[in-house]
């Protein structure tokens, strides 16, 4: 149930970038390193590749790193995550030990009690599929059920910080915007400003109030979070973790994206 997650804009997620991220990442819903790289160069991680990119780094796996502070770019965008509170999805898996992580990393029996709660379904089912939160004046901005459950993470053909493919457990359900924010969506909650002025020129095939937001900074997208947190309190609202916005993406999929590994079909 979600749309243009390969190809159409690069998304922000949450995460510092890490050449070791996935080497000492925990198995149970990992959110990035605790600090930035050794280079102290505020990177953050980018997902999805964009319309310029052509099929470069549209895989649901791929990574690319970026300074938090970078706005100058036509194709940089994000799309909402909406954590919840008090409700069971998967029961954690134990956690390998760090020897183990060096390798390609599945919990294999220690899995057990996951596996069962996949196959019996996850409490999510009692909560809604679809979610859609007014931000007034019309605008609203629809979210998606993305169900708890467990999946391989990266890629071994990829970048030396793909890998190891490793398993990771998202213990609890959570809501992903159904789509990347748009203008409208992002004047509803910051209020007009010269900003969107400069991109309403009529020759601008990149403005519309269904269009994505974009040239924007990872900082740009904390305020808009904090702003939306106050326009709807009581919601939960962040980026997506990079786990997150993998698992979202893969939907169940194990190949290179979430069609299949024909990249012939990612225009459509």
């Amino acid at each position: 149930g979600l749309y243009d997650m390969h190809g159409n804009m690069w998304e922000y997620v949450a995460d510092w970038w890490h050449r070791l991220s996935y080497k000492e990442s925990p198995l149970n819903d990992p959110t990035g390193p605790a600090e930035q790289s050794e280079q102290q160069d505020l990177r953050r991680i980018i997902r999805g590749s964009s319309f310029d990119w052509d099929r470069s780094g549209g895989e649901s796996y791929y990574r690319m790193r970026i300074t938090q502070r970078s706005n100058q770019h036509p194709h940089m965008s994000f799309r909402m995550a909406m954590r919840l509170k008090g409700v069971e999805g998967v029961p954690p898996a134990v956690d390998p030990d760090k020897p183990r992580r060096q390798r390609k990393r599945d919990p294999g029996a220690d899995s057990a009690a996951v596996v069962a709660a996949l196959k019996a379904g996850a409490a999510s089912t009692l909560l809604p599929q679809d979610l859609t939160i007014d931000l007034g004046k019309g605008v609203k901005m629809e979210f998606v059920l993305i169900p708890a459950g467990s999946f391989l993470m990266g890629s071994d053909k990829g970048p030396k910080d793909e890998q190891p493919v490793h398993r990771v457990v998202i213990s609890r359900p959570y809501y992903m915007a159904k789509y990347e924010v748009t203008q409208s969506q992002w004047e509803a909650v910051m209020g007009k400003s010269q900003r969107l002025a400069e991109m309403a020129n009529p020759g601008n095939d990149m403005t519309g109030p269904r269009k994505a937001m974009n040239e924007l900074s990872w900082t740009a997208c904390q305020e808009f979070i904090r702003k939306l947190k106050a326009k709807a309190p009581g919601h939960a609202f962040a980026l997506p973790t990079e786990a997150q916005w993998e698992y979202a993406c893969r939907a169940g999929s194990t190949t290179e994206f979430s069609f299949g590994a024909d990249d012939s079909a990612i225009g459509d």
